[in-house]
Formats: C-alpha cells, sequence, structure tokens
C-alpha cells in the first residue's frame, strides 16, 4: 500500500506541471480531476466542469468547438480511434494570436483516450489534450511558402527557357540577338538572387553566432562592399564616429544592411542615400540604431502593412527587378538579433529604415547563442 501511495503522488506531481492538458475520469464515469494547462490551453473554468460525466464532459467540448473533420483527413493506417482532433471555436474566445503581424489560427487539440493503471488495477481514464496549434501552423506557412517559391521560380526559367529556344531554333540580327541575350542574362540574374535568398531564408538560425561587435566597422565594410569603383552611387555617411557596441552576427548583420542599402537605391529617384547613426533609452536598456534613409517613391500606410510579407512587392515599383524577399530576411535576422526594424515612408518623398540594436558596455561578456 505504502508503495501504491507513493507511486500514486509522484503521478499527481506529474499531472500538476504537465504542459499538455489532463483530465482523469473515475471508474464510475465523471470528471475527477484537471490539471491546470487543461484549463489555460482551453480557456475553461473548473467550476464549469466539475462532478460531469464523461458524456456530458464530451458534449460540452463538442459545443465549444468548430467540426474537425478538415484535419481528419488521414489513412486508414494513421488514423487511431482512441483519438479525436478539437478545433476550438474562434467565436466562443478560445483561441491566441500566435504572431501579432499574422492572423490568428483555431486552436487545435488533439485528443487521446487511455487507462490509467497501477500494478495492473484500472484507477481512472486519462483524456489527455496536446495543442498542436503552433505545428500545424508550422506545416501551412512551409506548404505556403514552397508553392509561392516555386511559382516564382517557375516565371524567370519559363522565360530563360523560351528565349533560349527561340535563339536556337531561328536565326536573328545582330541587335535582335543581342536584345535577347540580354533578357536571358537579366532573367538568369534573378534565378540567381532568388535562389540565394531562398537558401538564406532555409539558413536562418543555423550557425548563428552572436559576439560583441563594434558597430561602425561593420556599417563600413557594408558601405564599402556594396559600391564598387567607379559607381555612380554616394552614400552620405553622417556623423559615424563613436564606440557603439552590440552583440551580433557580424556577417549577418552586414546582410540586412545592404539589403537596405540596395532596396534604397533600387527604388530611389537620386543617386545618393543618406546614413547615419542614432540612440535611445528604452526603459534601462541604451539601444543603438543605423539610420538609412532615401529620396525614392515611397510607400503608402497599406503598403508598409505588408513589406515584411515574403514574396510581396508594391504595385507601384513598374519594371524594377526584385524578389519579395529582402526585407523579410531582414526583418527574421533583426529578430534573431533581439532587434527591431522601424519603416517610416511617405508616396514620392522617401523612406527611413532604422535597425534599432541593444547597446552593450565596454566590458559586456561575450556570449555565443
Amino acid at each position: 500500500m505504502a508503495s501504491l501511495n507513493q507511486r500514486e503522488q509522484e503521478l499527481e506531481a506529474i499531472f500538476s506541471i504537465s504542459p499538455d492538458g489532463i483530465v482523469t475520469v473515475s471508474p464510475q464515469g465523471f470528471i475527477q480531476s484537471i490539471n491546470p494547462a487543461f484549463l489555460s490551453m482551453t480557456g475553461f473554468k473548473r467550476d464549469n466542469l466539475a462532478n460531469l460525466t464523461e458524456q456530458a464532459f464530451d458534449n460540452y467540448l463538442d459545443q465549444m468547438c468548430h467540426p474537425a473533420s478538415p484535419y481528419l483527413n488521414r489513412t486508414p493506417e494513421q488514423q487511431n480511434v482512441n483519438q479525436k482532433i478539437y478545433v476550438m471555436n474562434l467565436s466562443k474566445g478560445l483561441t491566441k494570436t500566435l504572431n501579432q503581424n499574422t492572423h490568428p489560427l483555431k486552436k487545435l487539440l488533439v485528443l487521446t483516450r487511455t487507462d490509467r493503471q497501477i500494478d495492473n488495477t484500472i484507477l481512472s481514464k486519462v483524456l489527455y489534450f496536446r495543442d498542436i496549434t503552433v505545428e500545424t501552423e508550422i506545416t501551412e506557412m512551409k506548404s505556403e511558402f514552397l508553392a509561392t517559391a516555386a511559382h516564382e521560380l517557375r516565371t524567370p526559367m519559363a522565360s530563360v527557357f523560351g528565349f533560349s529556344e527561340l535563339l536556337l531554333s531561328r536565326q536573328f540580327d545582330t541587335e535582335t540577338t543581342r536584345e535577347i541575350l540580354s533578357t536571358i542574362h537579366q532573367q538568369s540574374a534573378t534565378l540567381i538572387t532568388l535562389l540565394s535568398q531562398l537558401l538564406d531564408l532555409a539558413r536562418i538560425g543555423m550557425d548563428f553566432a552572436l559576439t560583441k561587435q563594434p558597430l561602425l566597422d561593420i556599417v563600413n565594410r557594408a558601405i564599402n562592399e556594396l559600391l564598387v569603383p567607379g559607381d555612380p552611387r554616394r552614400i552620405k555617411r553622417h556623423q559615424l564616429t563613436g564606440n557603439y557596441s552590440v552583440f551580433a552576427d557580424a556577417d549577418r548583420l552586414r546582410q540586412v544592411i545592404t539589403n537596405v542599402l540596395s532596396n534604397a537605391y533600387k527604388y530611389s529617384t537620386t543617386d545618393h542615400i543618406d546614413i547615419s547613426i542614432k540612440q535611445r533609452q528604452i526603459n534601462d536598456q541604451a539601444e543603438v540604431g543605423i539610420v538609412i534613409r532615401d529620396r525614392g517613391m515611397g510607400l503608402d500606410e497599406e503598403q508598409l502593412k505588408h513589406i515584411f510579407i515574403r514574396f510581396w512587392r508594391a504595385n507601384n515599383i513598374g519594371n524594377i527587378p526584385g524578389t519579395g524577399l529582402g526585407m523579410s530576411l531582414v526583418k527574421e535576422i533583426m529578430e534573431l538579433h533581439q532587434g527591431q526594424v522601424e519603416i517610416t515612408s511617405k508616396p514620392g518623398t522617401g523612406t527611413t529604415v532604422i535597425l534599432w540594436l541593444k547597446q552593450i558596455s565596454a566590458d559586456a561578456v561575450v556570449t555565443k547563442s
């Protein structure tokens, strides 16, 4: 009996701290206990569930949820008769917003029924709930991303194939041949850029190391690598002096700066861009911002809402080439730095991008992540 009580206490401890929802049903068929995780993930109140029969509890769940049939398209081998998927009803407020920049998803809970036994004695039936909302969102995002990537790759590939086939099948004068080759070259460059950015997105978070870095060294190197000798473009550096230290992956942060500068040139109506440094204090944290300003076509408020969406491009850019991945890369890399991207823009006057990073003191300890 002492051994049985000890094991019972151990199970109760696990029951209380489990991150998954657990509801137990007594041998007589009544709800026996409910752990905090279940109440947290569903928003249910313990008082509403107390003393319900298992059937009444099932009916209550059915009333509070949407039909789960769209999520049960499984082969017979994948189906489990002891499992059921519940889709929490948005109208009841039983959902969470996974990301402020994305639409709220219905909360998906997988219920698995099993018996709770000790020494072959059935103590209760266990209803085990696992929240699969996040993994469902990730699966949907992956599918959407792959479909969009395939669509974006298809256009330049079809162009390269079609024009090269045209050159192989017909004879053209020198000027026409050069125009066709120029188109092939341009579309090939688009393909290379798109594939490179897709690979960058796939590698985000891999081999990412934050070390103490002098910020201005990274900024100046990004500028120097972007402008080749004889380049007519100009970058005006304003007050790029001082000792600003940040924790950063130098290569990735340089990539962020390069992406923003490239966009500034691409969509600017003048041949120079302004870059400067500013500081601010958020609570007790000092932050330093890399300010990049152009005088280009600018964006309106509605366009700004979409600027970080993968493959999105504004409808006022005409024939300016691009992949629509640059700013999504900027945002994701900045988030890995625990930084922020602040953008202000107005049609016809240009865009200002500020890359905010946490500033560290000179004696801070170097860390990696």
